[in-house]
């Protein structure tokens, strides 16, 4: 009897054992696995059919070989402090009529944005609006061109130094609080030692959607909720849905939104070691006045190729000139960076007049400065054309380039720091460096002042408001073609607290071998 107990009992903890749950040992996130899949989805990207047309976006303007006269030039282009108080109707007026001229002729985004039927339909509200008014100052002038304007998500574009796309920025919010990891039973979190499995987010079952990959204070990787919002909508907290044990239950998270750098030291490059890591630290891609610490950051694209791992930190990095950021791609991989790209601009005789002003100021003081032949070279190859075309009156031209795409093997680990505060020359590298092997981008979405480009300015002269607009446009191979408002998305997200030290403490932690 004793012996079929035992038989009995054998079988019942066999069977107990076969029909529990299965519950595999937890694993934390592979960073192997991590990289492997952003190299593998950038580089099939890269090496697709592009599908952009940019030429599209051409548009023809009949009689812009007179354009506007030599002394409207003259005038548009000289630089002037912004009126103050109030201005008449007449002056308001004419002021619109230049700045959509100015639009027609010289924004390299007309025709992306829609061309003659829309911007026709924006200066008929233009002028209704300053026709309602009783009585008109340059500050309501300026309120109504960006309001009748603000269908443009063109980052650089402003007027009276306002920016015209507010209402197509959008932010990063999240909760750093709540660490989200993953088995094979879902999402969960833990609190007071047990674990609670996410059913929803703001009645979303997809609650994958509001999860973003991160690094945790230990250096574990780990995701945060966090959503990308404009500031003027966003939702500063989420209800979420969960399991504990077999109960449904319900909360509230706190979201907040992530900081930019500031930099106090306005040196535009310096480089430190971190833990045996070099930091490349680019605050931005134009040297002040006396400096010359950018030619430096060039030369560590040689210095810097044998290494294991660095860190280039962007955080705040407004931009300059393409420039910088071309030649440190060219010194690590030892050719130009090849993005597929498609851009184009218009040479109309004011943005052709106004490159030959910047040409006559700035450069020779700079070639002086820095005293390098290959800076000489490039800028020759960039001003002559347009000098070129000026003396020749060949306006009303388009100049289309479309760049090759190139993938680039890498063995070094390049950790990318970016925040809201990159823009411009800045988020022109994070394009390029989006053509390397094993390159980490780790923060948050970038400004989004990427589409429009070669930079001018122009100022209306009856309320003397400067208006800030390119003469490029620039679309990327592949969706979405193009980023402005949104920027360029990381691969790791996180607020700015202690990002460095957080990717360091990654870094030390997987000790990853590639």
């Amino acid at each position: 009897m004793k012996k079929y107990l035992a038989k009995t009992s054998i079988i019942v903890i066999f069977l107990a054992i076969l029909f529990l749950p299965s519950c595999k040992p937890e694993k934390e996130l592979d960073f192997n696995k991590v990289i492997k899949e952003v190299n593998q989805e950038r580089k099939a990207r890269l090496e697709s059919e592009s599908q952009n047309d940019i030429r599209q976006y051409i548009y023809k303007v009949s009689g812009d070989r007179e354009g506007f006269t030599e002394d409207e030039i003259e005038s548009l282009l000289q630089p002037r402090e912004e009126k103050q108080g109030t201005i008449s109707k007449e002056n308001a007026l004419e002021d619109t009529e230049y700045l959509f001229k100015i639009l027609k002729y010289m924004y390299g985004g007309y025709g992306y944005y829609g061309g003659d039927e829309i911007f026709n339909q924006a200066k008929k509200q233009v002028i209704n609006s300053i026709n309602a008014k009783e009585e008109l100052s340059v500050n309501d002038l300026k309120t109504i061109f960006y309001e009748e304007l603000s269908f443009i998500t063109d980052g650089h574009l402003a007027i009276g130094r306002i920016h015209i796309n507010k209402k197509h920025r959008l932010n990063y919010y999240c909760n750093q609080e709540i660490e989200i990891k993953q088995n094979n039973k879902g999402f969960y979190f833990t609190k007071d030692n047990k674990k609670r499995y996410l059913k929803s987010i703001n009645k979303d079952e997809k609650v994958e959607k509001y999860l973003k990959l991160a690094i945790n204070e230990n250096g574990e990787l780990i995701y945060y909720i966090g959503l990308l919002q404009n500031d003027k909508k966003a939702k500063l907290s989420l209800q979420i849905e969960y399991n504990l044990d077999s109960e449904r239950k319900k909360d509230v998270i706190k979201l907040a939104k992530a900081k930019r750098k500031v930099h106090r030291n306005p040196t535009a490059f310096e480089q430190k070691t971190v833990e045996g890591i070099p930091v490349l630290i680019c605050r931005r891609l134009d040297d002040k006045r006396e400096e010359n610490t950018l030619k430096y950051f060039v030369e560590t694209g040689s210095k810097l190729k044998n290494e294991e791992v660095f860190i280039i930190d962007l955080r705040g990095n407004g931009g300059g000139s393409d420039i910088w950021c071309n030649f440190w791609y060219e010194n690590y991989i030892g050719h130009p960076p090849k993005t597929g790209k498609s851009s184009m601009k218009r040479y109309s005789k004011l943005y052709l007049q106004a490159q030959k002003n910047i040409q006559d100021i700035n450069i020779e003081p700079l070639l002086e400065k820095y005293d390098m032949p290959r800076l000489n070279e490039e800028v020759e190859k960039y001003y002559g054309p347009k000098v070129e075309a000026l003396k020749n009156k060949a306006y009303d031209d388009w100049k289309v380039e479309v760049e090759d795409s190139k993938w680039v093997n890498n063995d070094n680990i390049i950790f990318v720091l970016v925040d809201k505060g990159v823009a411009s020359s800045g988020e022109i590298f994070i394009e390029h460096l989006r053509t390397l092997d094993n390159v980490v981008f780790v923060g948050t979405n970038t400004a989004g002042y990427h589409d429009v480009s070669d930079l001018q300015n122009v100022y209306l002269p009856n309320s003397n408001l400067n208006v800030y607009l390119g003469a490029g446009l620039d679309m990327n191979k592949y969706p979405p073609y193009f980023i402005d408002g949104v920027g360029f998305e990381p691969d790791i997200w996180l607020d700015n607290e202690d990002m460095l030290d957080r990717v360091i403490k990654l870094y030390n932690r997987y000790n990853f071998k590639q």
